[in-house]
């Protein structure tokens, strides 16, 4: 039966050839512009490499203080981080870090350079490819040893083509031996850079002991837990561990947080930070994000399925008369229904496999535009699975109200000539 309907569907296409194009016009620049955004979408919920070991990971990024007067939201102080997250059970890697921006003049140029300032697990936690040298060790962490990473276009910068392996970089007033050179990632992604060296170097005591809004903090940390299924428990243990807190001053009575994945910190970014929110840190952001990102795509999709319905209904009411006469040779309704799906479900997949191209190319034009600085777009396996399901929904979506419409016609009727007759 199924080889019959598509074999149907291919015939009816090439029947009303301008029909079928205007179709495919609209489903495929519809999925591709849909499929643009969604490729760009996964890049960064889910980035290749140095994010390897991304599925075991949380991140602890602002936090919430709180007092009866005011709401404040920042990063907090390395001590936090270090006396009650560190600390947390299930912890197999745990990282901290900052960064800072620099105004320097390599070969007279003036460029700012952005400075990862970490600590020796971040190397073991990030899986970095390196040009030259190897990363620092948290010995050299813990020594205050001036040592630093460069990326491979601060090398270019400033040694050229030539190896930069033991040459110095100075930042402010401040020399590093560079031990590594580490291939460039996208500058959009969390842990980019163009420097890194210890995050030892810049503590002070208030930094190191202190925990929140005793002046400036701006650390995060990296959590990677012994295994995905870790996860949940490590945040439950995050959240159960915060009314324990400490603080040095009295101006904050409490604080909210959350341990939150790669994404659902971009989450939280996307969703702003309400003062008057006591769920802060308890909400699942990244199903909140994914069930509107979903309608919004629904939304973006149920104009030009309402158009192609109008054109399905124009394609139908020409085949009134043979509705008709496979009704009268006891056709049913379920069955004619049917074939109208499927017919429109391979008008929707071929225009999805197009949309899908035009996207992929759209994307190499983005990746070579530097639109995102060092990041490679693709449609990916996951990205087309996702190709395939809006190309279901959308021929479903136009498909269906037009079939049961046609299929419920009298015989009569049919037989005269569709809806008008």
């Amino acid at each position: 039966m199924l080889r019959n309907y598509l074999l149907l569907a291919w015939k009816v296409l090439l029947r009303r050839k301008f029909f079928t194009f205007i179709s495919l016009v609209g489903i495929s620049l519809t999925l591709a512009t849909l499929l643009v955004v969604t490729a760009i979408i996964d890049y960064h919920a889910n980035p290749p490499r140095p994010y390897t070991k991304q599925a075991r990971m949380l991140f602890v990024k602002s936090v919430m203080g709180k007092s009866k007067e005011f709401t404040t939201v920042s990063e907090p102080h390395y001590g936090f981080h270090d006396k009650y997250v560190r600390p947390l059970p299930g912890i197999e890697k745990f990282s901290i870090q900052t960064e800072s921006t620099f105004i320097t003049y390599p070969n007279g140029q003036k460029t700012t350079l952005t400075a990862k300032i970490v600590d020796g697990a971040f190397w073991d936690m990030f899986d970095f490819e390196f040009l030259e040298g190897t990363p620092f060790t948290e010995e050299d962490n813990q020594q205050s040893r001036m040592v630093a990473v460069i990326s491979e276009k601060t090398r270019q910068r400033y040694f050229g083509d030539a190896p930069a392996l033991g040459k110095s970089i100075k930042l402010d007033d401040k020399t590093y031996r560079i031990v590594g050179v580490a291939r460039d990632i996208a500058s959009s992604l969390s842990v980019s850079g163009d420097v890194w060296y210890p995050v030892s170097i810049d503590l002070t005591s208030k930094g190191r002991e202190g925990v929140f809004d005793e002046g400036v903090g701006g650390y995060t940390s990296v959590i990677l837990a012994k295994s995905e299924s870790d996860l949940p428990s490590i945040q439950a243990a995050f959240q159960d561990m915060l009314p324990g807190v400490k603080f040095a001053t009295s101006r904050i009575q409490y604080m909210q947080a959350a341990a939150e994945t790669n994404f659902g910190v971009q989450a939280q970014m996307f969703f702003g930070f309400d003062s008057e929110d006591t769920e802060y840190g308890k909400r699942n952001n990244t199903a909140r994000l994914i069930g509107l990102l979903t309608f919004v795509a629904f939304l973006f999709m149920l104009l030009p399925a309402i158009n192609l319905v109008n054109v399905n209904v124009s394609r139908i009411l020409e085949r009134a008369s043979e509705i008709g006469v496979r009704k009268a040779f006891g056709a049913s309704s379920t069955v004619l229904v049917g074939q109208f799906v499927v017919e429109n479900l391979v008008l929707t997949i071929i225009g999805g496999a197009i949309g899908v191209l035009l996207a992929e190319a759209v994307l190499l034009w983005i990746t070579s535009a530097g639109i995102f600085p060092n990041a490679v777009f693709h449609v990916n396996a996951r990205v087309a699975l996702y190709a395939l399901g809006m190309s279901a929904v959308f021929g479903l979506l136009s498909g269906v109200l037009p079939a049961w419409k046609m299929a419920r016609l009298p015989i009569v009727q049919s037989l005269k000539g569709g809806i008008n007759a």
